[in-house]
């Protein structure tokens, strides 16, 4: 069956917006804000202090329905001398937002893909939460009917059916990233799925169990682009690195974009516009 190019495309365009948003802006927020401070820093008439603020609730008395404000001795203060410090740990919860945001975008564009080049008949997946529902459970079906899994944790699903319907997507999923690392793309979609999954939801807290488990299937990839740091109540937070950051969304592109080709039943880049 014949794509309808024009859909695939814009499917396309809406990831790249979203990807754009994400590195370009990124970039450019990092090194301004890092130029700023530098000046702003050498500024002698501003105190040190520039911001205090503190944590108010209102504890609401259901039989006079009304609430009484309440406050917490503790404070937030950003100190001048503090912001480079407080820059970085703005931006480590940025990206780690952003790795949710680049995950989503994949997932939706993939989904769109395999719409249109398997379930053409249906709805749009991107319309309602049933369409969406509807070619989940269209996938499913194929797989059950092939009698595979279709263990829909991390998105496996998903890449069970391409294996199923492209045997040569398995080929690229286990072929390397790099020369230089051990991590194969399968291995990395796993990763970037847990990593989706922390962020989104234990709130970007990581446990000894699951780093075991990411180290066990992608260590150098995880390695080169993440840190974990501890926390003031002694827990682990992810934290991606800011100078890795463009090359780890670097590496979701090129698996993002090879594995919708192999979706779409295509041999390059053409059918999106890339030449």
């Amino acid at each position: 069956m014949q794509i309808p190019k024009s859909t695939i495309v814009n499917a396309f365009e809406k990831y790249q917006e979203i990807i754009f948003k994400i590195d370009v802006d990124l970039n450019f927020w990092t090194s301004f804000m890092n130029a700023s401070i530098s000046t702003y820093q050498q500024r002698t008439d501003m105190p040190d202090e520039l911001y205090v603020a503190s944590y108010a609730v209102y504890d609401w008395d259901i039989s006079a329905a009304v609430g009484y404000l309440k406050m917490s001795p503790r404070t937030r203060a950003l100190n001048k001398a503090d912001l480079n410090q407080e820059r970085s740990d703005f931006f480590t919860w940025i990206r780690n937002m952003a790795v949710l945001k680049a995950y989503n975008a994949l997932e939706v564009f993939l989904i769109n893909a395999v719409w249109i080049t398997y379930f053409p008949e249906e709805k749009d997946p991107t319309s309602s939460k049933r369409a969406s529902d509807n070619i989940q459970n269209k996938i499913k079906e194929q797989l059950i009917f092939s009698g595979l899994q279709t263990d829909n944790k991390n998105n496996r699903h998903l890449i069970e059916f391409l294996k199923l319907v492209i045997p040569d997507y398995s080929e690229f999923l286990v072929a390397p990233i790099n020369i230089d690392l051990t991590t194969n793309w399968g291995d990395f979609f796993e990763m970037f799925s847990v990593l989706r999954n922390i962020i989104a939801h234990q709130g970007s807290l990581i446990n000894i169990d699951v780093l075991n488990e990411i180290k066990s299937k992608a260590k150098d990839i995880f390695q080169r682009h993440f840190d974990v740091f501890k926390d003031e109540f002694n827990e682990f937070y992810l934290k991606p690195k800011e100078i890795e950051f463009s090359n780890f969304i670097s590496s979701v592109n090129t698996f993002t974009l090879n594995t919708v080709k192999f979706a779409s039943g295509q041999v390059d880049f053409n059918f999106l516009g890339m030449q």
